[in-house]
C-alpha cells in the first residue's frame, strides 16, 4: 500500500492584498487541484484562510500562519500549498526565510517539501532563490506603493476639508458646507465623559474607564431613548 502524502493549503488576503480573480475560496480551489494533480491528500479539514492579515507581519502575529507552521513541523504535514508567494508574506526576509526553513530538517525529524505556490513555483537552486527574493522584492514593493498612494490619497482629502472614514460621536459631517457641525446632545455625553475622567463627578476623584463606563449608562441610555422616539436626522 503505498501512503500519499499530506497536504495543507494556506489562503490569504488582506486588505492591502484584495485583487480581483484571487479570492480565498478561488485559492483554495486551485491549490485544491495542484495539490490533488500532484498526488497529495487533502481534505476541507486542510485549509487554513487568513482574512485580514497582512503579509508584512511575521509569523507571531498570524495566529492562523502560526498554527499551521507547528503542524508542519510536527509533521503532520508533508507540504504547504498557496496561491502564490506574497500570499505567504510580503517582506523579502520574512518571505526568505519561512520560504527556506521550511525546507529544512523539521522537529519531527524528516523533511518535508516546504511551501509550494501553484503560480510562480519555486525551484530550491540558487537561481530560484534569487528569482523568488525578485519577486518578493516587487510584492513589498507594491504594498508599499499602495500605502503610500493611500496616505497621500487620504492627505489630500484632509487637506481639502473632506470627510473620509467612519462618523465621529458628537460630530455630523454637513455635505453641502463640506464640514464637521457639533451635535449639541452627543456634545454633552462626550463633555461628562472628559470631565469624570479628569475631575471625576464632584463625589469622587478622577476616575478609570471602566468606572466612566458604568456611571455613562444611564445618561447614554436616556439619550438613545430620546433619539428612537424622534425620526432620522437628516444631514446636510
Amino acid at each position: 500500500m503505498i501512503l500519499r502524502k499530506r497536504a495543507a493549503i494556506l489562503a490569504r488576503v488582506s486588505t492591502e492584498d484584495q485583487v480581483e480573480g484571487t479570492s480565498l475560496d478561488i485559492q483554495v480551489e486551485i491549490c485544491m487541484a495542484e495539490a490533488q494533480k500532484r498526488g497529495y491528500h487533502i481534505t476541507p479539514a486542510d485549509v487554513f484562510k487568513e482574512d485580514g492579515y497582512s503579509g508584512a507581519l511575521g509569523i507571531n502575529d498570524r495566529p492562523i500562519l502560526r498554527n499551521l507552521w507547528e503542524k508542519y513541523q510536527a509533521g503532520e504535514y508533508d507540504a504547504i500549498f498557496l496561491y502564490r508567494q506574497d500570499g505567504l508574506a510580503r517582506s523579502v526576509a520574512i518571505l526568505s526565510a519561512l520560504r527556506d526553513e521550511a525546507l529544512k530538517p523539521r522537529r519531527c525529524g524528516t523533511k518535508g517539501d516546504g511551501f509550494i505556490f501553484v503560480q510562480g513555483g519555486f525551484e530550491d537552486t540558487p537561481e530560484g532563490r534569487l528569482f523568488s527574493n525578485i519577486q518578493g522584492s516587487f510584492a513589498e514593493y507594491e504594498r508599499e506603493v499602495i500605502r503610500l498612494r493611500t496616505l497621500t490619497g487620504k492627505k489630500k482629502r484632509a487637506q481639502e476639508g473632506k470627510f473620509f472614514g467612519t462618523a465621529v460621536f458628537g460630530y455630523r459631517w454637513n455635505k453641502e458646507k463640506q464640514r464637521w457641525e457639533i451635535v449639541e446632545e452627543e456634545a454633552k455625553i462626550v463633555r461628562l465623559i472628559y470631565n469624570w475622567y479628569v475631575y471625576g463627578d464632584g463625589k469622587s476623584g478622577p476616575m478609570g474607564t471602566v468606572r466612566v463606563a458604568e456611571k455613562l449608562y444611564p445618561a447614554w441610555y436616556s439619550y438613545a431613548l430620546s433619539i428612537s422616539r424622534r425620526s432620522p436626522r437628516q444631514e446636510g
